[in-house]
């Protein structure tokens, strides 16, 4: 246990015996789990179990690091494979026996659009394409010049917009497609890029702005107002939120059934 770590739990000695009560609450629940699964087991796939090693393996840097740490935990590469297939194991068994008492009929799916505001409510978007030009590392001065003479060349029509892409952009995602950066919102990008964009006249290349990430010269391909959407627009959205609101409630609920049945405590 780190210096902090103490510190923090010697600060208020009650915290100890609360994480110690949910560490022994979470112990009891998994062996229920465990040996109800292991009674009526569920198939595994080796694929699952491989994945789910290989995404505990990817929060280490090196396989040495992953190596000391599960011996750490008294496990060598085969014993932490074996743990892992219990969990995923286990996750399977509850999700069988939840499968059932899951689905959202489509009265749910639109009482809850109905109740909702932000469920039917589909903000402002643009779609845009850009060539952008970083000022990490480079003389800021240089790189503005030269998007500006990039958007002299373009309003001449002396070079396409997709060549200059190609030629000057360095944001590879949106390179890769012409510059196209898609659909996006407000929250989905920086306040400074918004501001810069908004107001703009859709199909006519902007001025060349800069935030804090660089240089960008926009043209604004496609615009649309907010607005309240219509019940279909939305209905998978909605009825995936409450399946998976469902989902931790019913496992849950069976959790704690098979809990009780098991005189674990």
């Amino acid at each position: 246990m780190g210096i902090l770590h103490r510190a923090w739990l010697g600060s208020d000695p009650k915290r100890l015996e609360v994480i110690r009560a949910v560490a022994l609450n979470r112990l009891i629940n998994d062996l229920a789990v465990w040996h109800y699964a292991k009674i009526d087991p569920v198939a595994v796939d080796d694929t699952d179990i491989d994945a789910a090693v290989a995404q505990v393996r990817g929060h280490f840097s090196n396989d040495e690091t992953f190596t000391k740490r599960i011996a750490a935990q008294g496990m060598d590469a085969q014993g932490f494979r074996n743990y892992i297939a219990d969990q995923v194991h286990q996750r399977k068994w509850l999700e069988s026996k939840a499968a059932k008492h899951i689905t959202v009929s489509e009265e749910e799916a639109r009482a809850w659009y109905e109740s909702d505001e932000d469920s039917r409510s589909v903000p402002e978007r643009w779609r845009t394409r850009q060539i952008f030009m970083a000022t990490l590392g480079k003389n800021p001065a240089e790189v503005q010049s030269a998007i500006g003479a990039t958007a002299i060349r373009l309003s001449k029509g002396e070079i396409t917009f997709e060549d200059a892409v190609e030629q000057l952009s360095e944001d590879q995602r949106s390179k890769k497609v012409g510059g196209d950066m898609g659909f996006f919102s407000r929250s989905r990008m920086p306040a400074d890029f918004i501001n810069a964009i908004t107001g703009q006249e859709v199909g006519k290349l902007g001025q060349p702005f800069q935030t804090a990430l660089g240089w960008h010269l926009i043209e604004i391909t496609e615009h649309r107002e907010a607005r309240e959407a219509a019940f279909e627009e939305v209905r998978a959205e909605i009825s995936a939120f409450l399946e998976t609101r469902k989902r931790r409630d019913v496992i849950d609920q069976i959790v704690r059934d098979y809990r009780k049945r098991s005189k674990i405590w």
